[in-house]
């Protein structure tokens, strides 16, 4: 399954359950990647933003340099996918508690 496959199928099936259902927990969305069937999935971070606050952006990330500020209420998941014996990406989802039909996501390839 592809990086914009297997995201917008954890994006779709995050809503159509409610994200307020998941805690934000790196075992919530483990067990939840387990259970749909992404074996080759694993979440690297999972972190509670509260409203007004900023995500601080790790160092060295290239892909979203700025950290974004005053967000809404959201819970941020790194997730990182093996798609084969040499070769893995890693994609971050900001899960908003009160969605606006808005979503940003960051993404970049790895070896």
């Amino acid at each position: 399954m592809g990086l914009s496959s297997l995201r917008l199928a954890l994006w779709s099936s995050l809503i159509v359950q409610g994200l307020c259902k998941i805690p934000c927990t790196e075992s919530a969305f483990s067990k939840y990647l387990s259970s749909s069937g992404h074996r080759n999935a694993s979440v690297l971070l999972t972190s509670h933003i509260a409203e007004g606050e900023t995500f601080h952006v790790p160092a060295g990330e290239i892909a979203y340099p700025q950290s974004p500020t005053d967000l809404p209420e959201l819970c941020v998941v790194q997730i990182n996918v093996t798609s084969s014996p040499e070769s893995a990406y890693s994609f971050g989802l900001f899960l908003p508690v009160d969605w606006n039909d808005r979503f940003l996501c960051a993404a970049h390839a790895t070896t």
